[in-house]
């Protein structure tokens, strides 16, 4: 299974969260089959460093086996 994402920034910079490694958060679509459309908020640097303290949340609640087909 691929995991594909895509983030998009439109906050200012002082606006900008930061995780507690210094980078910032950001606002990231899941394009997997499994969560298709969800969207998570997560640090930039957790893509190269899963878990190791990274923020990572989801914004949007599961969808249903129904409303996925």
């Amino acid at each position: 299974m691929s995991q594909i994402s895509s983030s998009s920034t439109n906050q200012s910079p002082s606006a900008r969260k930061l995780c507690e490694c210094k980078g910032y958060i950001k606002t990231w679509t899941s394009w997997t089959d499994l969560n298709l459309g969800r969207r998570f908020e997560a640090c930039e640097m957790s893509q190269r460093n899963r878990g190791n303290g990274h923020n990572w949340e989801w914004l949007d609640a599961t969808t249903c086996a129904r409303g996925k087909n």
